[in-house]
């Protein structure tokens, strides 16, 4: 069996916006959130992890600044759906990422500091439900493709397709219950801060 080394985690230090996962003896790695390629051996030398919670400097601290004090909540809807309308969502579908780090560090600090807020938890319904949606519409897209491309005889590309289906699912499977949890929790507290009937409507819709 080939030996991988020893599996890392670091932030993408050009966008903070994902978790990069990569072992330790692989040449580079692509940030699915900025279509990056980046070298192990800069990884490894760099700074890039987590440094909201460890507090370690980096030149993108700024970045991290700015998403996790937006004055209000609703500027932090505005975000996210700019966000959103501008994410790479091919890369994501694609992926076994299934929540995005870079909206999760928003949302965590919005809902520490504006709690009280309605939309704080309209926020974090919208952080993870939009995702979710989307990666529902992927595994759709994978099955389609599987389809398309069966021949019979060649299926390098079919066991691609196939075991990723089969990886993100099965992560979608484990974290079912979390997920459905922390939906329901942001429906029950943002009902009973007074969000607004229709929103409340819109997204019980789309946790049914």
């Amino acid at each position: 069996m080939e030996n991988r080394s020893v599996l890392i985690k670091k932030l993408c230090p050009k966008c903070l916006g994902c978790t990069l996962e990569f072992y330790e003896n692989e040449s580079s790695v692509v940030c699915y959130s900025c279509d990056e390629t980046l070298s192990v051996t800069e990884l490894l030398a760099s700074n890039a992890t987590l440094p909201i919670q460890s507090g370690v400097s980096t030149e993108n601290d700024d970045q991290f600044a700015v998403l996790s004090n937006v004055d209000s909540s609703e500027s932090a809807l505005i975000y996210l759906e700019n966000k959103f309308d501008n994410y790479d969502w091919a890369r994501y579908k694609e992926s076994n990422v299934i929540l995005i780090d870079e909206i999760e560090s928003m949302v965590r600090s919005n809902k520490i500091v504006r709690g009280a807020s309605s939309a704080s938890w309209l926020l974090d319904f919208m952080s993870v439900a939009t995702p979710i949606l989307k990666k529902f519409e992927g595994i759709s897209e994978i099955a389609q493709k599987m389809a398309d491309i069966y021949t019979g005889d060649d299926n390098a590309d079919l066991l691609f397709y196939f075991d990723l289906y089969k990886n993100i699912t099965a992560e979608l499977s484990s974290r079912k219950n979390e997920i459905i949890k922390r939906l329901e929790s942001d429906i029950e507290l943002a009902d009973k801060l007074g969000l607004d009937a229709e929103k409340l409507a819109s997204i019980k819709s789309d946790l049914e």
